[in-house]
């Protein structure tokens, strides 16, 4: 008996300096109030047998594609995604009288990205067109907050310029494509203004061809796409140049009619799709110390499309209000439910806390893939529809109350 009492307080003390180090401090009100009580019982509480009120949806979130780390190119049965690059070509002064002279050739140009992420059947086709961007309506270049939307503003020649005569090189580590010459000419001539010229260098818009079914990453940051470009001068002295990105990123246009089930919400990459959840706790007691509280999801693995590293993380966040917004509470603090198979799991204690005291009400949790920005992926979730209440969300609490 002795023994017990001592491990509940030890427990106890625990929970107080584990919480005070690292939870939100305004919710310690809770635990001060409580811990002044005379006595005090352990509870559990699962959302599961508890049969209460839940519901899980999808909805339709804007990314803004210019924060993306990686690029993404091609496509699938449930959306496309094209990449945009942009080449900021420089001359040396001997290189650049002979191309103001109009003495100064594009002999070939090609590009490599290195592979950083991939989606698809490993046989499955690849190809891609590229095309000469020739106007953009909202600024000379891409901005950070391009996105889908952007896209109606982007003027370019549908003429191929990929000349590859087979699909790209592709292995695990990179891929390579050739590009027209004349192309890279333009871009030169549009950024030195030769000849009087008006236009200007947008670089180019990769689009993947019809048939394609895989998708391929590359970094966008640390080993940037490079082109290379050889040139050569009247005297028939080769240059080969290199010249990373400065602008680079991939936009994801989802395919129409996709099929969907009534029992699953849809968590994407680079779309993006995000999740709601809600769960009515309003039976709990007042003003109870959670020390744990296990948020749970299970993956229906046959509707899902996974990609290599695979997404293994969903960011919660908490809703501020049930607008349409979908505004947050707190667009800093989430917590991140990890994979183990074909579940989801994680510890929200802080945000039950917050809403069992009262800081915040409880409109739900917003549910988003941490590499949402970098990946393709499409995570099925069984949502609170599902006749099987063991795939359903589940929520499991571990708490302290008043007697």
């Amino acid at each position: 008996m002795f023994k017990t009492i001592r491990l509940l307080l030890v427990s106890i003390t625990v929970a107080i300096a584990v919480n005070s180090c690292s939870k939100d401090p305004t919710s310690s009100n809770s635990k001060i109030n409580l811990l002044g009580q005379d006595i005090i019982s352990t509870a559990v509480f699962d959302s599961n047998p508890a049969n209460i009120n839940q519901r899980a949806s999808t909805y339709d979130f804007m990314l803004k594609s210019g924060f993306a780390t990686q690029i993404i190119l091609g496509k699938s049965s449930y959306g496309e995604s094209d990449a945009l690059m942009r080449f900021d070509l420089t001359l040396s002064d001997s290189l650049l009288n002979h191309l103001k002279s109009n003495n100064l050739t594009v002999k070939s140009a090609w590009v490599t990205m290195d592979s950083t992420y991939s989606l698809g059947d490993k046989s499955a086709l690849y190809d891609f067109y590229a095309y000469n961007i020739t106007h953009y309506n909202t600024g000379e270049f891409w901005v950070l907050n391009f996105d889908r939307d952007s896209l109606s503003g982007l003027t370019y020649d549908n003429t191929d310029q990929n000349i590859n005569v087979s699909p790209p090189v592709i292995d695990s580590a990179f891929i390579r494509f050739n590009i027209n010459p004349n192309m890279v000419m333009s871009w030169l001539k549009a950024q030195y203004q030769i000849n009087n010229t008006t236009d200007k260098n947008l670089g180019m818009i990769l689009k993947p061809k019809s048939g394609t079914n895989r998708f391929f990453g590359f970094d966008a940051i640390t080993n940037q796409p490079t082109l290379h470009v050889v040139l050569q001068t009247p005297s028939l002295v080769l240059d080969t140049l290199s010249y990373t990105t400065n602008y680079c990123l991939h936009v994801f246009t989802g395919a129409q009619n996709i099929v969907t089930r009534s029992d699953e919400f849809y968590l994407e990459g680079s779309q993006s799709l995000r999740g709601t959840l809600f769960f009515d706790l309003s039976s709990l007691p007042k003003y109870s110390l959670f020390n744990k509280a296990t948020l749970s999801l299970i993956i229906d693995t046959l509707n899902t499309f996974d990609g290599t590293p695979s997404s293994n993380g969903i960011r919660v966040q908490v809703f501020a209000d049930s607008g349409a917004a979908k505004k947050l509470a707190d667009s800093v603090t989430a917590s991140t439910l990890t994979r183990s198979g074909n579940q989801f799991s994680g510890d929200i204690d802080w945000i039950i806390q917050k809403w069992n005291d009262g800081k915040v009400a409880n409109h739900g949790l917003l549910l988003s893939l941490s590499d949402e920005l970098t990946s393709a992926a499409r995570i099925a979730i069984y949502n609170s529809n599902v006749q099987n209440k063991d795939l359903r969300p589940r929520l499991k609490l571990y708490y302290l109350q008043k007697k």
